[in-house]
């Protein structure tokens, strides 16, 4: 939930933000906000670029409440009041962009690179794909890090 936009600058560039609760978040689960940039691009009309960024933090600010009783205060059953001791403040940033061409309406070429840094964390894939009418081809790389030295 939260609140999109859309601004469509000229047949070849649209823009949007996002300011919503978290990714994948209907409910507000820590009071903070996240946003996103999202461009497409299309410079010719068989050529569609998207470059995407998007960042929050996306952290609770209470413990769960697996087994919950009544609630101790005036709130939605089953919803925590205890608050994390060890909060971190952890943003996180998801740049993501692909691009395809269509030189025939029988083959496309595609490209998709994604990056996601969080603290805990970091995650690159890069994805290549050709396609034409009687088969697909794709192939992809993918490289996770954790800071505790487990990299994949």
């Amino acid at each position: 939930m939260g609140f999109r936009s859309t601004y469509n600058v000229n047949d070849k560039l649209s823009v949007q933000h996002w300011i919503v609760n978290g990714a994948n978040q209907t409910e507000d689960f820590n009071g903070f906000k996240s946003n996103a940039f999202l461009f497409t691009i299309k410079p010719a009309k068989s050529v569609s670029w998207n470059v995407n960024y998007y960042f929050g933090n996306e952290n609770r600010q209470l413990t769960p409440d697996y087994n919950p009783g009544l609630p101790s205060l005036p709130t939605q059953p089953g919803l925590s009041v205890t608050p994390l001791l060890d909060r971190i403040e952890r943003q996180s940033h998801i740049f993501d962009t692909y691009a395809s061409w269509s030189p025939t309406t029988k083959v496309t070429v595609a490209g998709e690179f994604d990056h996601v840094s969080v603290v805990t964390y970091e995650w690159t894939r890069i994805k290549r794909a050709w396609r034409c009418r009687l088969f697909a081809v794709s192939f992809h790389t993918e490289v996770f890090r954790l800071p505790a030295g487990l990299n994949t």
